[in-house]
């Protein structure tokens, strides 16, 4: 029996037909501003890029003449009609559990042996804070595994466009452009360990980096709207969960210490208060370090009182490529050791030994998994911060932030 190709000329057709009226359309509201690269059609390409966020393969797509067959988190594959027209229209590479597994490798390379080209993001997840999330070492080995041409690229400026944290984009210039290629020739040159160098040189960008030297405005409404997604610590009085938006001014509802953050995407004086920090990258940085002196002098938990309680929190069953099944709507708690989530009728506990992975997608959704084989997304209506729970269970899991200090 003849397998079926992943790779179908209706990817390329529905690409083409799409293109134009994308590109016009962030050129006009994004300020998007692309260099266009032609690659050979029969030949495989794995292209590898940071990640700002879910508009990434949009972008990265419009820069080349060929589909790109993106490796996505299962979560695409549950959202019932938009997961079946995404599959016929761009055939995303499926991973379970936000991990590239034995299953996901070889459809990797089934679709290379088809001379496809492959778009991957090493670090799996978004930047909150504009600076590339943790990329993992072994990245060079897949490289090795998969022995085609890779291309490195880069989107640059489009964090302060499109925040993860954010409640609107914001027009300014953002490009994207290729800064790397590696020729099959350099792949069985190099180890894998001079591989994953190269990759985490190329694409562990900060956008803080970049817009210190060019300061491009970036212009929208309620510049600062729903920043306490990121930033959940006030510098001031170092409450956690007190931090609250309006339209450009970011405070703490405990001490009313305040900033505004500017069209330039730092943070400026708004009151009496001194500025302690003049970017999110600083801020986060610094909260995550407190995180971690608290919990080495023993002063983070208290044994009997959650760190943080979120209400209104909906915790749902997720299964592979599969509509999420909702659980419990109610209170979540995390203490020292568990999470508990407590609605009218009952108390679900998970333990944090018992979780292998957690990590919050898109805005604010906290997905973790556990040892059993279970998985799980908490998600709410209402505005609130998962990022400070995974930062928490990450420093725990990780050993005291090994791993690109709670990284995401």
């Amino acid at each position: 029996m003849k397998k079926n190709k992943h790779t179908k000329i209706r990817h390329n057709i529905i690409a083409n037909i799409l293109k134009p009226g994308v590109h016009l359309f962030f050129k006009l509201f994004f300020g998007l501003d692309l260099t266009k690269y032609k690659l050979n059609n029969n030949q495989p390409y794995l292209i590898l890029s940071n990640h700002i966020g879910a508009y990434d393969p949009i972008f990265i797509s419009l820069s080349f003449n060929r589909p790109i067959y993106y490796v996505a988190s299962d979560h695409l594959f549950r959202l019932s009609i938009v997961s079946k027209i995404l599959k016929f229209c761009f055939a995303p590479i499926p991973i379970s559990k936000t991990m590239i597994d034995v299953k996901s490798i070889r459809h990797i390379r089934s679709v290379a042996s088809e001379s496809g080209c492959i778009g991957l993001f090493p670090s799996g997840n978004g930047s909150f804070n504009g600076e590339e999330a943790y990329i993992s070492p072994s990245i060079g080995k897949l490289i090795k595994l998969l022995n085609i041409p890779v291309i490195l690229y880069n989107l640059q400026g489009l964090y302060f466009c499109t925040p993860r944290w954010a409640a609107n984009h914001r027009k300014g210039k953002f490009t994207g452009t290729i800064v790397k290629h590696i020729s099959v020739e350099e792949i069985k040159k190099f180890s894998s360990e001079q591989l994953s160098d190269i990759i985490i040189k190329n694409l562990k960008t900060s956008a803080y980096d970049i817009q210190q030297t060019n300061m491009q405005p970036y212009k929208g409404r309620n510049a600062s709207m729903f920043l306490e997604r990121a930033l959940y610590t006030c510098p001031e009085c170092h409450s956690r969960n007190t931090m609250q938006s309006n339209n450009d001014i970011f405070y703490c509802k405990e001490c009313n210490y305040s900033v505004k953050y500017n069209t330039f995407g730092f943070f400026e004086a708004a009151s009496e208060y001194s500025v302690y920090f003049d970017t999110i990258i600083k801020w986060d940085n610094w909260q995550k370090k407190l995180l971690l002196e608290e919990y080495k002098n023993g002063i983070l938990f208290n044994k009997d009182t959650p760190v943080y309680a979120d209400e209104k929190i909906k915790l749902f069953s997720c299964f592979y490529m599969k509509k999420n099944v909702l659980l419990a709507v109610g209170v979540m708690k995390l203490f020292y050791d568990r999470i508990e989530i407590v609605s009218d009728t009952k108390s679900t506990t998970f333990y944090l030994a018992d979780i292998l992975e957690a990590q919050a997608i898109l805005g604010q959704i906290m997905q973790f998994s556990c040892q059993d084989g279970s998985y799980y997304e908490v998600k709410s209506d209402f505005v609130y911060s998962a990022l400070k729970y995974v930062h928490i269970i990450n420093l725990i899991k990780n050993g005291e932030g090994q791993s690109g200090l709670f990284s995401i």
